[in-house]
């Protein structure tokens, strides 16, 4: 008979605690090195350069206008949000003339 149940029980719960253990260790093995590389980021020059080279610099666009709108303008016809769209129809064409 190859053995009691005493002993294959005894046998089983070493074998769980075998388990446990190395599960604990492997999880803390992953923890430290997850902690690692949330807080020390040893790529985070290449994370940088990666973002470089995805964003090259180019020349602007010669379509791009930018519109000021000061303070006078605000005190002959209100506040921007309450124009009437007869108002932003003249700007538009305003705009349009001038070559934007």
């Amino acid at each position: 008979m190859p053995g009691t149940e005493p002993e294959q029980a005894k046998a089983r719960n070493r074998r769980q605690n075998r388990i446990w253990k190395h599960t604990l260790v492997l999880g803390g093995i992953g923890l430290v090195f997850t902690l690692f590389f949330a807080f020390v980021q040893p790529f985070g020059f290449l994370q940088l350069w990666l973002s470089d080279q995805l964003f090259l610099a180019a020349e602007p666009s010669p379509n791009i206008v930018v519109v000021g709108i000061d303070d006078d303008t605000l005190q002959t016809f209100g506040k921007w949000s309450e124009w009437t769209r007869d108002l932003h129809a003249l700007a538009i064409n305003n705009l349009t003339g001038a070559g934007a």
